[in-house]
């Protein structure tokens, strides 16, 4: 709060916690306290590129049966990675969305959810029609994993479309940890589970 007060942003900035453990909870808390016309998930690891929001409102406002947007995610190792990883960093949400800006193919059909663009009425028809995200556990450990998906499958059955812009550049720091075969196995475990 005391860095965004130095900013003298005409946006009012609230924090909201949210006690109960998992990306899941933290976005639908979001969701329900969210205020404006458009959201923009982010997490502690991403860093938007300065023209983000704007090239992502200009997306929304020429293209009205657009409901989700998606960009490119820049790796930012803070060790270098080991020459294997380049076939894998899809595990770490990294990379182009698709092969070319506009409509996502429907055979992929998502958007990762770090960067995700979503217009609130699309939030608002899901919720209101009874959408809830799923919350996976695994050995009694919530493991999550779909709600970027989820969004994007629903939004295309109300009716919108999910697109992808290289325009939208977010780097996403990646740490040491993340950087082996067992955390990658582990991942993709969680995701197919």
């Amino acid at each position: 709060t005391q860095y965004w007060a130095s900013l003298n942003s005409p946006i009012l900035l609230r924090v909201i916690h949210e006690k109960r453990e998992g990306l899941v909870f933290s976005r639908e808390t979001a969701i329900q306290n969210s205020k404006y016309d458009v959201l923009i998930f982010l997490d502690d690891d991403n860093i938007l590129s300065q023209d983000y929001v704007r090239n992502a409102l200009e997306i929304l406002e020429q293209t009205h049966e657009v409901g989700i947007i998606g960009g490119e995610i820049l790796p930012q190792y803070e060790v270098t990675p080991p020459l294997w990883l380049s076939d894998y960093q899809y595990i770490l949400a990294v990379g182009k969305q698709n092969h070319s800006v506009g409509e996502v193919c429907r055979e992929k059909g998502f958007v990762w959810g770090a960067g995700m663009v979503i217009r609130k009425k699309v939030l608002d028809k899901l919720f209101s029609a009874g959408f809830k995200f799923s919350k996976r556990y695994y050995k009694e450990k919530l493991i999550g994993y779909a709600d970027d998906y989820e969004l994007c499958l629903f939004a295309q059955l109300a009716g919108y479309k999910i697109y992808y812009s290289d325009k939208l550049l977010l780097t996403h720091i990646i740490p040491p940890g993340k950087l082996n075969f067992d955390y990658l196995k582990a991942n993709m475990f969680k995701q197919g589970y």
